[in-house]
């Protein structure tokens, strides 16, 4: 798995991570569910790094659908209890959510540096599309019509909640959503509305050791930082 890691250099999470990415894209060939592969919050493109690796190896050709502001974390909202990277929320949760649409500050990775990284990969078979802007801006906007995998990083409540009302249904059977944020209410919270009512089994990823680029309280405490994720049915 040596050479997975050189193409997810600057994750944020671990490695354990990065190998569940990499599995559910192999299961997702190996049973050849239909649909392109969008991440929502992608950062420096390391988890799209080892989906398009899994591709590749597999000698396979994918719609990648990169959303992300470009412009780091939004500010949080009323369902939210911290702000991701900072801690302790300081701003109004209650005003308009148009007014809090600005960066936080935390996770800023230009569309320009992201695009250059992914370049560098040099997997030139594979289709990236970029999504610049906020979620609640492009995500309705979207015409994917089949989703493979979706992987939501959006952090927030708000963030979660567009992404999986407007991507969600279009999720293949045999597919597979994945939350990394569950950990954080406000993610958690958004994700547990969208499956009240629906037949879903939720999983947690395993964990494993953190990436040298990732080294954070997660190394401490390895339930921190662990996703989860449920097979479409």
């Amino acid at each position: 798995m040596r050479d997975l890691y050189k193409f997810t250099q600057g994750a944020y999470g671990t490695r354990g991570m990065i190998n569940k990415t990499f599995e559910l894209t192999q299961d997702i060939i190996n049973n050849n569910i239909p649909g392109d592969f969008v991440e929502c919050g992608v950062a420096f493109g390391a988890q799209i790094g080892a989906m398009s690796f899994a591709c590749h190896l597999a000698g396979v050709s994918r719609t990648f659908h990169l959303y992300d502001s470009f412009e780091g974390i939004p500010l949080a909202g009323p369902k939210d209890t911290v702000q991701p990277g900072i801690g302790a929320i300081t701003h109004d949760v209650n005003k308009p959510l148009r007014e809090r649409l600005v960066s936080s500050g935390i996770t800023v990775h230009s569309l320009e540096s992201v695009k250059k990284n992914v370049e560098s990969w040099g997997f030139k078979e594979q289709n990236y599309i970029y999504h610049k802007g906020w979620f609640q801006d492009t995500i309705p906007q979207n015409t994917i019509d089949k989703i493979s995998f979706l992987r939501l990083d959006g952090d927030l409540y708000e963030s979660t909640e567009v992404c999986l009302r407007f991507l969600g249904h279009k999720v293949s059977k045999g597919g597979y959503i994945v939350i990394d944020d569950y950990h954080l209410l406000g993610a958690k919270t958004a994700t547990d509305e969208y499956i009240k009512d629906k037949n879903v089994e939720l999983i947690r990823m395993p964990y494993a050791v953190a990436t040298p680029e990732g080294q954070s309280v997660a190394a401490k405490n390895p339930d921190v930082l662990t996703p989860v994720y449920w097979k479409v049915i």
